[in-house]
């Protein structure tokens, strides 16, 4: 979807909370309930947030027009194209390592195969 077709929001936020792992104070993530209207229908969902805000705060999203989702920007939209990209090319390497591994033995089949049919036709 391109960028022009998403469009500004208005969301209302309540029952955020903070999640941490337990390890650091640096790992602490934000979760909040995200309301929204589409078509005249409520919509909500659990979405991360920067900070703890309090209920009934409200912040502009983006939503796609078509479904009414809201759609992810920023960091968080960055880092899965990364790791997406990175599996394709990981992916993309595998298959390109496993091919050279292979190709020594292709080659040394092809190059006896048709000294085997001299032989055999000589035979």
């Amino acid at each position: 979807m391109s960028a022009k077709a998403e469009q500004a929001h208005t969301a209302s936020l309540d029952g955020c909370r903070e999640l941490t792992d337990g390890t650091t104070a640096d790992t602490t993530v934000y979760r909040c309930q995200y309301h929204w209207s589409f078509q005249g229908h409520p919509r909500q969902e659990e979405r991360d947030a920067k900070k703890l805000y309090t209920d009934g705060h409200t912040l502009r999203v983006v939503m796609d027009p078509a479904t009414g989702s809201l759609v992810d920007t920023g960091l968080s939209k960055f880092v899965q194209s990364t790791v997406v990209a990175g599996f394709i090319t990981c992916g993309s390497l595998c298959v390109l390592g496993l091919a050279l591994a292979a190709a020594p033995q292709w080659l040394h089949r092809i190059h006896s195969a048709p000294q085997a049919a001299v032989r055999s036709a000589r035979g």
